[in-house]
């Protein structure tokens, strides 16, 4: 089946992700190449989660010093949630795989169905012509066309043209089709992302939620740490420049007039 340009987008994202073992591999290969990469993929957890656990170890080991604990944390959560969504891509595979498969063609089918009609059309007159009875064509003839040399120019003129239509109309009918197809295709595309929308939130909901709380527990940490190391009078600086920019900026013509677009309508009104 030929693959679709949504789907080959995301290609390279699968091929990094198998490669470093956070994905399995297609369904095409044989039982024992995924066996080896499972294999592969578990291995690639461990060493993560013995990681992770290391840095467990140097949280509770240096407690007693919160800088130490937040340097550690940084990375610590961050590994965190890679281990939560590994953990997401193996166990629901199944899920995410009917996502691609959305992602995942037939003018040429219909032209030579039409053709191959066209060529059914004219063996009933050539039976006839065989069997030595009289044929009649659909069409006026300046000549008989039931006598020998008149009715192979006469077959071959008819299945000519007919065929020629056919695989002009046929080429048409689908063109008109395809623009109503659009037209269906954008109302899908309304319903399939609602559908879609949902299916994503239900498999990766919980890890991007997971995700945000480590952002903002880094951001936070972060500016804590900023304000904390910086001069008391920076700090007051910082404050006022905070409490000044809450304040619109304003053109104004001559400290008197404002430039906005409420001036420019009423002026333009007034003249």
């Amino acid at each position: 089946m030929e693959r679709k340009i949504p789907y080959e987008s995301v290609m390279p994202h699968l091929k990094s992700l198998r490669t470093f073992g956070y994905y399995q591999i297609d369904a095409k290969y044989s039982k024992f190449q995924k066996f080896l990469q499972s294999s592969y993929m578990c291995l690639i957890l461990s060493l993560i989660s013995i990681f992770t656990m290391q840095q467990v170890a140097k949280v509770y080991q240096v407690m007693d010093d919160p800088n130490k604990v937040i340097d550690t944390m940084f990375l610590l959560l961050t590994n965190s949630d890679s281990i939560y969504k590994q953990v997401i891509f193996w166990r629901k595979h199944d899920q995410i795989e009917e996502l691609l498969k959305i992602l995942q063609v037939l003018l040429r089918g219909f032209n030579i169905a039409a053709l191959l009609t066209c060529l059914l059309w004219v063996l009933c007159p050539m039976i006839l012509y065989t069997q030595s009875k009289p044929v009649e064509f659909a069409i006026w003839l300046p000549f008989d066309p039931n006598r020998s040399p008149q009715f192979y120019y006469a077959i071959l003129y008819v299945w000519v043209q007919t065929s020629w239509l056919a695989y002009g109309n046929t080429s048409m009918d689908t063109f008109i089709t395809y623009f109503f197809a659009q037209c269906k295709t954008q109302l899908s595309i309304l319903s399939e992302i609602v559908r879609l929308c949902n299916k994503t939130q239900g498999i990766f909901g919980g890890a991007i939620f997971y995700f945000f709380l480590v952002s903002a527990w880094i951001i936070c940490t972060t500016a804590y740490r900023i304000i904390t190391k910086i001069p008391q009078n920076y700090r007051f600086s910082l404050l006022l420049f905070m409490e000044r920019i809450k304040r619109r900026i304003e053109p104004m013509a001559g400290v008197i007039i404002p430039l906005s677009l409420n001036t420019f309508v009423s002026t333009t009104k007034e003249k």
